[in-house]
């Protein structure tokens, strides 16, 4: 029973190995500010132990991490102590000259991975693969012992003492959040023998940044980081325009404990304050905080927000690090999600990556950032979509306002709400603040990543298990391609008019989903679809079908009176927008009849209810309300809009489109297809403005005119005078309910004037005095 404790007490406390005269003795795989190389990196690294009592000559040693290279790396001709450690730096700098700090030509896998030491091609001594996380290391206790620990107080160089559980901790008296009020509070560590040092602005701290000394910290503004990292250029020379005006700003404190011989030995705790007496209000949104090092963001090799070293000026849009792609060009942040009033949320380490296309190039970036067991958590637990009931999320992405076609920045989160009310799948999406290193950086709408995450989340399909295209050429996200290039293929071989043919693909595709998926782009009139923006996706099994997923709304809600089943059915185009293969799959299904029946008949449902704007203006007027008076703030860090003014215009803009598209589409099916649509909206038995007033009547051309309409359609308002003058005229969209027009200053002569409100199917009119 004691032998069988033993082994148990072994299985989960180390690996045995044999205990050998030189050793990988102790090494790092994620050192975030833990200790850094000759050039300032925080590079993993090997410690190398000599555990006999005779000085070892290294001369035809070998480090590496992969069986099939044993002689990856070579030491130089040096020699190593009697019980003496040596320290070489993984950082795939490949340094090894005698004197020198030495580098191997490898990194170290964070996630985990096998390293060898070798002599003359023969291992010697070797470590498992582990997934470690941030600053902690895997090592051997006692020094050059026969059981690996994983350390939470690493000790490169030095002896390694069995520290698991003693990892100092840093502790805030008052967590990070939204307040009202000013806020006092002081910062604890565990071992009162180290020492608490902290920055205000954003990065990590070291022994040479503020030292804390116990006093209560008063958060004023004087706290707020003087990096002014507003002012870096982060976009082609054309597109950058830096605030010219102070802008908001959080107050980030971010500590660390370090040891006596300046060793960092606790995680960088961070937290974010926004607090209103001191200026922060941003009404009902929730805020991010992203903080990060200062070189992952803006360093002109490693920055992934700036055009750096990979921007070229023969081609500006389409170069710099920000267009960069994969897990070399993610970087290590902490984030904050906090909700207005309850500080609700997550404050975790995770990846941070850009986001988008051409848009990157942006001072306002798409980002998105990636939940990673490496970094500490694997998910994001916080249900941050109140219309999902998903508890936790492994990618968010983070959609700037700038992204709009238009300057009303809100056409795809009107268009992802709207979606949500049909069998077309589509993404979660709200509108949230987002600070950079306690920087203000603007509206941004928070977003599910459409990728295998979010399909198993979403609808309970194993992940492995997905296939995701994201065009019509079959182009892989996830998975394989090979099913979608047989059911393209069927599909442009085969005559769809044909009963049985049909049938195929009502086996291999969602009817119901495609076709609303089809008839929302064309609604929303979506100009960088369908060549673009699309994506679709099935489980990996027999009898699974194709759905397809609404995603990127930024180029709709604009031009009521675009023909998008012109675009939707093209034969002609060559690339974007449009293209023959990238409308094949509709055009060839309108030639069966009993899809061709389901697609008009689902239009007509859908344009009476999900699409009606009875229904769609509700979304339009939350989303209006949700970031209105936060728009000057963004207007002033970005100059996108352009102003307040313009803004406004656009957005009504989406709103007259909204109250007018299902009376355009009725009329392009009629023009194109000689189908007639009932639309409850636009039933011409029915139009009917009524209840005109103004106020105040008399009035010297300062007057507000209402009415009530059952419809909504373009419309004039026209002034005469008892003589049957025309003294002015405007064009303006009437909305379905109640109406307000305020006039200033209008130049009328005194007297009666006759008002007229014209619209495409009724007239109505009303007198008031001028004087």
């Amino acid at each position: 029973m004691d032998k069988l404790k033993l082994i148990l007490c072994l299985l989960l406390y180390g690996q045995i190995v044999i205990s050998q005269d030189l050793v990988i003795n102790e090494f790092m795989a994620s050192n975030q500010s833990f200790i850094f190389d000759e050039d300032g990196d925080d590079s993993d690294w090997i410690e190398i132990f000599n555990n006999t009592s005779s000085t070892i000559d290294l001369s035809n040693y070998y480090l590496s991490d992969k069986d099939s290279n044993l002689s990856l790396w070579k030491f130089p001709d040096i020699t190593i102590n009697p019980h003496d450690f040596l320290l070489v730096f993984a950082s795939g700098k490949d340094r090894n000259i005698a004197g020198n700090e030495l580098h191997t030509n490898f990194k170290i896998k964070a996630s985990g991975e096998e390293l060898f030491l070798t002599f003359e091609g023969t291992i010697i001594h070797q470590t498992a693969s582990v997934d470690l996380p941030t600053n902690h290391s895997y090592g051997l206790f006692p020094d050059g012992g026969t059981i690996f620990f994983t350390f939470t107080t690493p000790s490169p160089a030095y002896p390694n003492v069995n520290n698991t559980g003693s990892l100092d901790e840093i502790t805030f008296t008052v967590p990070g959040g939204i307040y009202i009020n000013s806020i006092q509070l002081q910062l604890n560590n565990t071992i009162n023998t180290n020492i608490i040092f902290y920055t205000l602005d954003g990065t990590s701290p070291t022994t040479s940044s503020i030292m804390y000394n116990g006093e209560v910290l008063n958060l004023t503004n004087e706290m707020c980081s003087n990096a002014y990292i507003d002012q870096i250029q982060i976009s082609p020379p054309n597109l950058h325009k830096p605030p010219t005006i102070n802008i908001f700003k959080g107050i980030v404190i971010r500590a660390a404990s370090f040891n006596t011989d300046e060793i960092r030995i606790s995680e960088v705790i961070t937290n974010s304050y926004f607090i209103k007496d001191l200026g922060i209000d941003h009404d009902s949104l929730p805020i991010v905080s992203i903080n990060a090092e200062y070189a992952d963001l803006f360093d002109f090799e490693t920055g992934i927000f700036v055009p750096g070293v990979n921007w070229n000026e023969d081609n500006p849009d389409w170069t710099g690090n920000y267009y960069k792609r994969g897990r070399d060009w993610e970087r290590k942040i902490n984030v904050e999600y906090y909700e207005p009033f309850t500080n609700d949320g997550f404050n975790q380490y995770c990846g941070l990556r850009t986001h988008g296309g051409n848009s990157r190039r942006f001072p306002q970036k798409g980002l998105r950032i990636y939940a990673r067991s490496e970094y500490g958590r694997s998910k994001f637990n916080y249900p941050v979509f109140n219309d999902k009931t998903l508890e936790s999320y492994k990618r968010l992405v983070f959609k700037p306002f700038s992204s709009s076609w238009s300057q009303a920045g809100i056409e795809d989160y009107v268009s992802n709400k709207i979606v949500f009310d049909t069998n077309a799948d589509g993404i979660a999406s709200r509108p949230i603040i987002l600070y950079i290193n306690g920087e203000y950086w603007g509206v941004y709408y928070l977003q599910e990543r459409i990728d295998d995450h979010f399909i198993e989340t979403n609808f309970g399909v194993n992940r492995n298990s997905v296939d995701i295209m994201e065009n019509w050429e079959g182009s892989i996200s996830e998975g394989e391609n090979g099913d979608f290039l047989n059911l393209y293929s069927f599909i442009e071989n085969n005559d769809l008019s044909i009963e049985t043919n049909y049938g195929v693909i009502e086996s291999w595709i969602d009817i119901d989903n495609f076709i609303d998926y089809q008839l929302f782009e064309i609604f929303i009139a979506n100009y960088d679809w369908p060549a673009n923006n699309m994506k679709c996706w099935r489980e990996q099994k027999t009898d699974a079908k194709w759905r397809w997923i609404f995603f990127d709304g930024d180029a709709g809600l604009f031009t009521y009176n675009y023909n998008g089943f012109e675009y939707a059915l093209n034969t002609t185009g060559e690339g974007w927008p449009t293209n023959p293969k990238a409308t094949l799959f509709l055009r060839k299904l309108l030639e069966n009849e009993i899809f061709y029946f389901k697609f008009f008949n689902r239009l007509e449902e859908l344009l009476n209810n999900e699409l009606s704007y009875t229904i769609t203006k509700e979304y339009y007027s939350n989303g209006l309300s949700l970031i209105d008076s936060d728009l000057n703030n963004q207007i002033n860090r970005f100059s996108f809009p352009e102003s307040y003014g313009a803004w406004y215009e656009n957005v009504n803009i989406v709103n007259s489109f909204l109250a007018l598209r299902s009376c355009e589409i009725k009329s392009q099916v009629k023009d194109m297809f000689n189908e007639t649509i009932y639309s409850v909206n636009c039933d011409e038995n029915n139009y009917l403005v009524s209840d005109l007033s103004t106020f105040p009547n008399p009035n010297n051309g300062h007057f507000t005119l209402t009415f009530n309409s059952n419809h909504s359609s373009r419309g004039i308002i026209s002034f005469t005078d008892i003589m049957g003058r025309k003294l002015h005229e405007y064009q303006v969209t009437i909305f379905e309910g109640e109406n307000s027009f305020d006039f200033q200053g209008l130049d009328l002569s005194k007297g009666l004037v006759l008002i007229n409100v014209a619209t495409e199917k009724s007239i109505s009119a009303t007198k008031m005095l001028s004087n």
